[in-house]
């Protein structure tokens, strides 16, 4: 499954008990709430192993970090694992500022 809009595209990969959400562009507060939707569906069909492959994305807001937050924590809750894997230069950077590359990043 693959959702795209002006400046984000979202690859959906299912294997098993995990997702695996291949995100390319810019995460900004427009694009974020798309990436909430993306993430909302698939907590909401009991998947609770999400990765995040991050290495194609050049902007990351806040807006998309709360979004992977708030997967991270549901996902918690169920005992599974929220993880970025690959993050771009400017992921590892926006999440090395924010102090939450140590959390995030697998």
């Amino acid at each position: 499954m693959e959702k795209t809009s002006a400046c984000m595209e979202v690859k959906k990969e299912e294997t098993g008990d995990s997702v695996k959400l291949t995100i390319k562009g810019h995460i900004d507060s427009i694009n974020a709430e798309g990436l909430q939707t993306m993430l909302d569906e698939v907590l909401n069909s009991k998947k609770y192993n999400i990765i995040i492959n991050m290495s194609n994305v050049i902007y990351l807001c806040s807006t998309g970090i709360r979004a992977i937050l708030q997967a991270y924590k549901i996902s918690r809750d169920f005992g599974g694992k929220v993880g970025i894997e690959e993050p771009s230069e400017i992921v590892k950077r926006v999440l090395d500022v924010t102090s939450l590359s140590d959390m995030l990043i697998i």
